[in-house]
């Protein structure tokens, strides 16, 4: 059963096998200064190593609008996973780095601008909109009929307690950088 965890995991479940990674410090903080990273170069061509590995790489809108992030592979070989946004009111910046292609999905609601989501979707982006907030278990369902087997997350505080409490997390992955 644990050699084939991510397979049992996919075709049981019907949802995507969910890695949840946490880079922190040894104080605990999950975020570094604007532009800088709390691990090492080693840990971030694990990282980067992860998202090859992955089907999808899933965000809150936080991170996006915080880091900016490209959540693309960089520092290895290997091919870069459907990026995944979850947020509601759709406040990320069209210019962000994870639009540079439309390999994104973003999980959104109808209190979201309209216009900026039409803007979005005429750039290839693939948007869902639904009424209220999605609950997790929805949105993995979602990208297990779009052929995710495997989802890294990498958002911040806010998605990492969600995805715990859901009960949702298959693996936890702790990068601690010695420094406060």
């Amino acid at each position: 059963r644990e050699l084939n965890e991510e397979y049992f995991i996919h075709i049981l479940q019907k949802r995507p096998y969910v890695t949840v990674k946490i880079a922190m410090s040894l104080n605990g903080k999950i975020s570094g200064q604007k532009g800088r990273y709390i691990i090492g170069k080693k840990s971030l061509r694990k990282v980067h190593q992860l998202r090859a590995e992955n089907d999808a790489v899933l965000v809150g809108s936080g991170t996006v609008l915080a880091d900016n992030p490209h959540l693309g592979v960089r520092h290895v070989n290997g091919k870069d996973p459907l990026r995944v946004i979850l947020d509601s009111r759709f406040r990320i910046p069209l210019s962000s780095h994870i639009f540079r292609d439309d390999h994104v999905l973003v999980f959104t609601t109808d209190s979201a601008d309209l216009g900026k989501i039409q803007q979005a979707k005429k750039s290839g982006v693939d948007i869902i909109v639904s009424h209220k907030k999605m609950p997790l278990e929805q949105i993995l369902r979602e990208l297990y009929r779009r052929g995710v087997s495997n989802l890294l997350v990498e958002g911040g505080q806010i998605i990492f307690i969600s995805f715990l409490k859901a009960k949702l997390a298959d693996r936890v992955l702790f990068f601690i950088a010695p420094k406060v």
